[in-house]
């Protein structure tokens, strides 16, 4: 799961509005003496434990002092490339939106070898319960119902 700013880039008009009520708040809080973005991780940089994490945020996504990230579709699809057979939101606003995405599970050979992921992603109907909750969260529930 992950969950963050995200933009839905079919949305042109609805993410201007958004974007302008949240500057105009966001204006508002730092004349009331608020901390801003920028200014928030400027802190998480001086502070020793999450000083290394970042960083590599830095690295990775630059400046961001707004706090835009790149679009719903850009992640679902970076996911996909790293491996994950499926990925899309199961929740959002309009700004914010959470993405669910399935790790594509490793097929193993009689002998044990590596097959390679089918052509076709995952399909729920052909797992038990149990596999995909371990697929999702890496654990399985000792639950029933």
């Amino acid at each position: 799961m992950n969950a963050d700013h995200m933009i839905d880039e079919t949305t042109p008009r609805i993410n201007a509005a958004e974007r302008a009520q949240r500057h105009t708040r966001m204006d508002q809080a730092k004349r009331d003496g608020i901390l801003d973005w920028a200014g928030w991780w400027q802190l998480a940089a001086k502070d020793p434990v999450p000083a290394e994490p970042t960083a590599r945020r830095y690295e990775i996504y630059g400046e961001h002092a707004e706090g835009d990230l790149p679009s719903v579709q850009w992640h679902a699809r970076v996911l996909r490339e790293k491996g994950f057979g499926e990925a899309r939101p199961v929740w959002c606003s309009p700004s914010d939106t959470l993405l669910l995405a399935v790790k594509q599970r490793a097929r193993r050979g009689r002998y044990g070898d590596s097959v390679p992921p089918p052509r076709r992603a995952y399909r729920q109907s052909t797992l038990d319960r149990n596999d995909f909750v371990r697929s999702c969260c890496g654990f399985v529930s000792t639950s029933r119902g």
